[in-house]
């Protein structure tokens, strides 16, 4: 049986690879965000012709919300491990069964990342689950590479698909409350 090693348990390897984590998917992710932005303006560019940013604007946003945030809610969805934790040797495993957590896990554990500053206290206190892991019910822990678990790919479909899901309340709410209308009609 997996057990819960001193490495998943210490606070200042969480929180390290929680810092490294947000700037790697951060990187990652507007890389993502700014190259498909572009992509997404031109193609509209060819059917509609702006008269303001505040035409582009929504675009903008709904481009980088409905793809950098749910790539980032996924960044353990491929065996239990962001970037960081591959570098530190760290991995979410579902704490029942102690198998790696589903790509379902991780999205879940993950959409808790607008409550940053509570998420670093839960970690101050339990080392090994945050709040986000308390939600979807997993753990992280010393990776000694005896677990696998490779995700299917409708695994990895479905759980970007419920990170955008998650996004888009979000992103109507500012929106709509920002004032801005979409250019296509």
């Amino acid at each position: 049986m997996f057990e819960t090693r001193d490495k998943g348990k210490d606070v200042g390897t969480r929180i390290g690879s929680m810092i490294l984590d947000h700037f790697i998917m951060t990187f990652a992710s507007m890389i993502i965000g700014v190259v498909l932005s572009v992509l997404i303006l031109l193609i509209v560019h060819l059917f509609v012709e702006f008269e303001s940013m505040q035409e582009v604007f929504p675009i903008l946003i709904a481009t980088v919300g409905l793809t950098v945030y749910p790539v980032y809610f996924n960044k353990d969805a491929i065996e239990g491990k962001s970037p960081a934790k591959r570098i530190l040797k760290l991995i979410v495993v579902n704490n029942k069964t102690n198998e790696v957590a589903s790509p379902i896990r991780t999205v879940a554990r993950n959409c808790t990342i607008f409550f940053w500053p509570v998420e670093v206290l839960f970690v101050l206190f339990s080392p090994d689950r945050r709040l986000g892991d308390y939600i979807a019910g997993t753990r992280v822990v010393e990776d000694d590479k005896t677990l696998k678990r490779k995700p299917k790919p409708i695994e990895l479909v479905f759980s970007f698909l419920l990170g955008v899901a998650f996004m888009l309340p979000l992103l109507s709410f500012f929106v709509y409350f920002g004032g801005f209308r979409f250019p296509i009609s």
